[in-house]
């Protein structure tokens, strides 16, 4: 019992020590996680966070980066086809996807290269999302 003990342990060690992502990733806002949101989101690069939060909150926010570990993401290849075509399926729910990603194994979501902030103009972001769904897993780059 001891020695399938002592080999679980390294496996979680060994998760931890070299997750999956383990980016610089960047952030114009808290770390609020509501239902609505199904995680903690964050961009590829500082100027699309920025101009998310403009365009969708007309804010002006200075991104920041921080550094995500995510042992375990679900892949998504796009934001509406891929994301938006599962969060569908729980009737717009984001956050029951979520507990249910959680419940599979995941902890986080990555969304490939797309066009994520569809406005039509300057403030369009097209390039990777990432989502965590545990703020432990977040810390300051």
């Amino acid at each position: 019992m001891n020695k399938i003990i002592q080999i679980i342990k390294e496996e979680i060690n060994a998760l931890i020590e070299n997750p999956e992502i383990n980016d610089i990733v960047w952030r114009a806002g808290g770390f609020e996680s509501s239902p609505y949101s199904g995680g903690i989101w964050f961009g590829e690069n500082k100027e699309d966070v920025e101009k998310f939060v403009s365009s969708v909150r007309n804010e002006k926010r200075l991104g920041k980066p921080y550094r995500i570990r995510i042992n375990n993401p679900k892949h998504y290849d796009g934001h509406w086809w891929g994301y938006l075509k599962d969060v569908e399926k729980y009737g717009g729910d984001r956050g029951k996807l979520m507990n249910d990603l959680i419940s599979a194994g995941y902890d986080g979501i990555i969304i490939d290269t797309d066009t994520w902030n569809d406005t039509g103009d300057d403030n369009s972001v097209t390039s990777k999302q990432y989502v965590v769904f545990d703020k432990n897993n977040i810390s300051p780059a």
